[in-house]
């Protein structure tokens, strides 16, 4: 996510593939019964916001998020995977619906931080062709207040 031409938000979409998921490394068990069930899965990852923009902060979460997700939709991918540390697990539960797939445990990508594994919900993603399409939000432009009956400084009396 841009605003004024500064990053305030990121997310990043790990297809699976020769390399397998990084999540993988922790979680092979969920991992490999979704490609022996035939799965195009992918792994979310790196989902940042700048702390200058906490009080737009659902509002960039849920942007991003939705463009992961449409990407996800566009490249086919059908489960959408996550290792969380435990203290965000709720957040994307109640947030995206994803739901634990895995205990908790050590995750060494990240300096051994505690990690869990959560999926995306089983209801299947909805193919592209339902996909609404992405309007920006416009922000009201900020007006500046001033004490009731001053003037604003464009009215000002020159003398």
């Amino acid at each position: 996510a841009v605003s004024r031409e500064e990053v305030i938000g990121t997310v990043s979409l790990i297809g699976d593939g020769e390399l397998g998921l990084p999540m993988e490394s922790i979680y092979p068990e969920p991992v490999q019964e979704y490609r022996k069930q035939g799965l195009k899965i992918g792994e979310v990852s790196c989902l940042a916001i700048q702390q200058d923009h906490s009080q737009n902060f659902m509002n960039v979460v849920v942007g991003v998020t939705r463009i992961m997700s449409q990407f996800a939709r566009a490249n086919g991918l059908q489960k959408l995977l996550i290792a969380v540390h435990p203290k965000h697990a709720q957040f994307y539960k109640r947030l995206m619906g994803f739901e634990q797939i895995g205990p908790e445990r050590s995750y060494p990508n990240v300096q051994n931080a505690p990690a869990v594994a959560r999926r995306f919900p089983d209801r299947p993603l909805p193919p592209r062709s339902a996909r609404r399409p992405i309007r920006p939000q416009r922000q009201p432009p900020t007006r500046p207040r001033f004490r009731e009956g001053a003037r604003h400084p464009s009215r000002a009396r020159v003398r």
